[in-house]
């Protein structure tokens, strides 16, 4: 761009500036376009400081996702800890199977093992989701058959296959359940 200064007799400047492209001129007052420089300045300066903090920002969005990542990979590392208490007893038990002891005691020793398990995941908030003889709820349970029994009311779980599992008030695992279901009686 050029600029060019003209003097009026008014004492007031003029500014001219010409543009390489149009070829237009604009005549504004000296004090005009020194105003206009200094707001150019500074949305240059605020331009410069938002591409700043757009940069912190992405980094700090970064930042956040490595450390969450990170809490979540390390998360269950308790839990983990204590688990292997259990891995440590099925080991005294699997060596202590081949000295031949007594059925009795290896029977003693796995529902010793499996109450240990069983407060480990209670003390975490796993909890076991009653089924038998609860009404079916295909929020807690998965009906994996049906049966027809005259001595439970319909649709009433009659025996569990594998037990389900809730971690504080969601569902970890559904129970595998067969449901009692009364066959509908056909007129004829």
């Amino acid at each position: 761009m050029e600029k060019k200064v003209n003097q009026k007799t008014n004492s007031k400047e003029n500014i001219e500036v010409k543009k390489s492209e149009e070829r237009e001129v604009i005549m504004i007052e000296k004090e005009t376009y020194t105003k206009l420089e200094e707001e150019a300045s500074k949305a240059k300066y605020y331009f410069d400081q938002l591409i700043r903090l757009k940069a912190d920002y992405e980094n700090t969005c970064k930042q956040f996702q490595k450390q969450q990542e990170e809490y979540t990979k390390f998360a269950n590392m308790s839990l983990l800890k204590e688990l292997l208490t259990v891995v440590d007893d099925l080991e005294r038990i699997k060596k202590n199977c081949h000295q031949e002891q007594e059925k009795q005691n290896l029977i003693q020793a796995l529902d010793l093992l499996y109450k240990n398990l069983l407060q480990i995941l209670k003390s975490w908030g796993v909890k076991e989701i009653e089924a038998i003889n609860k009404s079916f709820d295909p929020f807690l349970h998965e009906a994996i058959s049906f049966v027809n029994s005259p001595q439970h009311p319909d649709r009433v779980i009659i025996d569990e296959i594998q037990k389900g599992y809730m971690l504080h008030n969601k569902v970890l695992r559904t129970s595998k359940v067969v449901v009692n279901k009364k066959e509908e009686q056909k007129e004829g």
